[in-house]
């Protein structure tokens, strides 16, 4: 039950992140806590979008289709409005300088890819599966190589 709940709620912050108007737009705080959770489930998308802009209007179907491809499995797809203001420092932190711009993150927070602009859906789909396959499968590399130099030299 509480994950429904969960659901319910980050489908409803989507939707509010991806079109709110007026005194209704999510904080800051917001949207980092629905990217924070997003990663405590899987991959993350972010899709950065403005409203006067024709490749962005191109993309959102894009991004609804492999929304909805990916639903049920670890994958948190979020628009983010850069015309808000609360969205200006998400922008920031992700290096966002124009838009649409769509940012698969791995579990651990880091960028898996960056589309700037228009994208392939097959294109975006890739990134997707190779950041929720490294996301379900955690490699611990242990050396046990030891390295030692030794360098003589003559100083005259």
């Amino acid at each position: 039950m509480r994950y429904v709940a969960i659901l319910a709620a980050l489908s409803l912050l989507s939707v509010c992140i991806s079109g709110c108007t007026g005194t209704s737009q999510p904080t800051t705080e917001e949207i980092k806590s629905s990217i924070s959770t997003g990663l405590k489930n899987g991959t993350v998308v972010l899709f950065f979008r403005q409203d006067n802009c024709p490749e962005c209007v191109k993309a959102e179907p894009k991004i609804a289709d492999l929304k909805t491809e990916y639903s049920g499995k670890n994958v948190t797809f979020l628009t983010i409005s850069v015309d808000q203001s609360s969205a200006k420092p998400i922008g920031q932190t992700y290096a966002v300088y124009s838009t649409p711009t769509t940012i698969v993150l791995y579990q651990n927070g880091t960028e898996a890819k960056k589309l700037l602009g228009d994208f392939e859906k097959d294109t975006l789909k890739t990134a997707i599966d190779s950041a929720l396959n490294a996301s379900v499968v955690k490699v611990t590399r242990t050396s046990t190589a030891k390295v030692t130099r030794t360098s003589t030299a003559k100083i005259q």
